[in-house]
């Protein structure tokens, strides 16, 4: 009979490849404006479960703006555009293997 011991569980958790880094290579459409849903395509965006997030803002990071966004499969997410101010901005894509920025352009709503 098999044994199972409470630290199984790590067995289960998603396996991120931590090596490839992300890749922006379209965000459609661009201008666009705060509300408006984009589809950012690009490379080794990874699974769901290694997928972190988007942001939008001069920050790129931690101090971006959080959008809603869906993480479609590997090569796209979609994201609505948060509330930021008309001019060029940054879209960034943070995944397991780190992250890739793009710049776009915020038009007035």
């Amino acid at each position: 009979p098999s044994v199972v011991w409470p630290g199984d569980a790590v067995d289960k958790a998603p396996v991120c490849d931590n090596r490839s880094r992300p890749k922006i290579t379209k965000v459609a459409p661009d201008p666009m404006k705060p509300g408006d849903k984009v589809t950012i395509q690009g490379e080794n965006f990874g699974t769901k479960e290694c997928f972190h997030g988007v942001s939008f803002g001069s920050g790129g990071g931690m101090d971006g703006a959080k959008p809603s966004f869906k993480h479609v499969n590997e090569t796209t997410v979609e994201a609505t555009v948060p509330d930021l101010k008309p001019g060029l901005s940054r879209v960034n894509v943070v995944t397991g293997g780190g992250s890739a920025q793009t710049i776009i352009l915020i038009q007035a709503k």
